[in-house]
């Protein structure tokens, strides 16, 4: 391969690495992080659209948990134009707490502590 095709294929990989890192850093309005600042870990956390009439999935899954003092980043992979969710966090005991119509698309971090739910 002599130089000129070296400079070639070298130029592509940076563009195609520039691309890539573009679209990686692309985060989505509605991303926000869940903060628990209680003394109780969280073992579920729903987020549904409010116009939604059930949770869906546990986001935490089957072993995921916020323990006190612990975060964890909520990434939204489907595109929407909507921003208005609601956010439910349930305790081992199956007590849960719940925030209604948080505007995700404003909100960055959404904090737990002990049966209250706060954000900003």
């Amino acid at each position: 391969m002599n130089w000129a095709s070296r400079l070639v294929a070298v130029s592509a990989l940076v563009i195609s690495l520039c691309a890539s890192a573009g679209v990686a850093s692309a985060a989505d309005d509605r991303d926000f992080k869940v903060s628990n600042t209680g003394t109780t870990p969280v073992f579920h956390l729903y987020v549904a659209r409010t116009s939604s009439m059930e949770w869906g999935y546990d986001i935490l899954g089957a072993t995921g948990t916020i323990e006190p003092g612990a975060a964890v980043n909520v990434v939204f992979k489907n595109p929407s134009d909507e921003c208005i969710y609601d956010v439910q966090a349930v305790d081992a005991e199956g007590g849960s707490w719940e925030a209604i119509g948080l505007d995700l698309c404003t909100i960055t971090v959404v904090t737990l502590n002990d049966k209250t739910i706060t954000w900003e």
